[in-house]
């Protein structure tokens, strides 16, 4: 009778004993499923691409530094054409955020800001004035952070 027993209850022993383990199993998985889920949005499980960034102010001065200079003012850089005033623009402003236009009192006319990274304000005037005597129009400001002093500005060359 000993050894039916044991024929019998041994093969039992190891489906209850299995029984255990994957019902462990179950629940440490419920468990850490139910930390992941707690600690975190799906949103964060994605993997976000990084956001390209724009050209820093140093950056900038380094490219607009290279540019013929104003004769009569060492701060004022000249273009040939509007066409590679507009390319300029593009290009130091690529990947930088759009703030809203400001209207230019004197003229009327927009004037499209963008923000840098590094907090750096470039400005795209449609008109212009340099010391009271109008520049040739359309012209590229790279802002320093006090308003009443430009860092650099950009004209089209007469």
């Amino acid at each position: 009778d000993a050894l039916i027993d044991t024929i019998t209850i041994l093969p039992m022993a190891k489906v209850f004993k299995a029984k255990k383990i994957v019902d462990k199993a179950k629940t440490i998985y419920n468990k850490i499923s139910n930390i992941i889920s707690k600690d975190k949005n799906k949103k964060d499980v994605r993997i976000a691409k990084p956001k390209p960034k724009s050209l820093s102010r140093q950056e900038v001065l380094g490219i607009v530094d290279k540019l013929p200079r104003n004769p009569k003012e060492f701060r004022r850089k000249l273009v040939n054409s509007k066409e590679e005033l507009d390319k300029l623009w593009e290009r130091l402003t690529k990947n930088a955020k759009d703030l809203e236009p400001k209207s230019d009192k004197r003229y009327g006319m927009p004037i499209y800001r963008r923000e840098l990274d590094d907090g750096t304000v470039i400005q795209y005037k449609k008109a212009s004035t340099s010391r009271g005597s109008v520049s040739g129009g359309e012209t590229i400001e790279i802002n320093s952070q006090n308003p009443r002093e430009n860092l650099r500005s950009i004209h089209i060359k007469k």
